[in-house]
């Protein structure tokens, strides 16, 4: 079967912190290519320069919920305009670390900022763009607690530092998103699994939902 699809399949990995994101997605990426497809990664808040800087700022203050909104945003657009839209005809896969549903859950449902309103700010100068597919990684509240006391200082953030209870709605609002978000979801608990069984389960889910064949690791 010919994996190649005709313009880039835009892919977002999501999910609540210490969930395992950044494993996956480096397995992810190891896997297009041993595959023989192009893969783009980027992450947000990231992927341009201004950006990453918009990302440390944010990540390194105390700010309220609305300037977090107004700053992903910022963040989103760049990252869009520059990085996603001009590869969709460059690359076979688009790989990104985050997307809309994120602000949906942090600055929504955490930050009490209305829905819709995070909607249309989307719609009207986000470019109204969702992933092919987002694949939503869930984990237990225990495993998620115990990987963020492992973490080094270096690979912590501000969010690390919320109470459990505070990580535990993260969570529960990734398994019950908004029916306002447009885009097409796939929920994989993984508290139950080693990272190579997760991995595994969103191998089977990008096959079935594009149709494709990607095969196991060669290594």
């Amino acid at each position: 079967m010919d994996n190649k699809p005709k313009q880039a399949i835009f892919l977002c990995l999501e999910g609540g912190e210490a969930v395992g994101k950044s494993n996956q997605i480096k397995l992810l990426e190891k896997r297009f290519e041993e595959n023989n497809l192009s893969c783009l990664k980027t992450r947000e808040p990231g992927g341009v320069k201004a950006s990453e800087e918009i990302r440390n700022l944010i990540f390194s203050n105390n700010i309220a919920s609305i300037t977090e909104l107004l700053l992903f945003s910022a963040s989103r657009h760049e990252n869009i305009k520059q990085v996603i839209i001009p590869n969709f005809e460059k690359y076979d896969v688009i790989l990104v670390d985050r997307f809309l549903l994120s602000t949906l859950v942090y600055q929504g449902i955490l930050g009490n900022i209305p829905i819709e309103e995070i909607i249309y700010l989307h719609e009207k100068f986000n470019f109204n763009l969702y992933p092919d597919l987002t694949i939503i990684l869930d984990d237990s509240i225990e495993r998620v607690m115990g990987r963020i006391q492992r973490r080094r200082d270096g690979l912590k953030n501000r969010m690390d530092d919320f109470k459990p209870e505070t990580h535990e709605k993260i969570l529960q609002s990734f398994r019950n998103p908004t029916p306002l978000y447009r885009g097409k979801m796939e929920i994989i608990d993984g508290s139950n699994k080693s990272l190579m069984e997760v991995h595994e389960n969103i191998v089977e889910i990008i096959n079935n939902y594009f149709n494709m064949n990607i095969t196991e690791n060669k290594s």
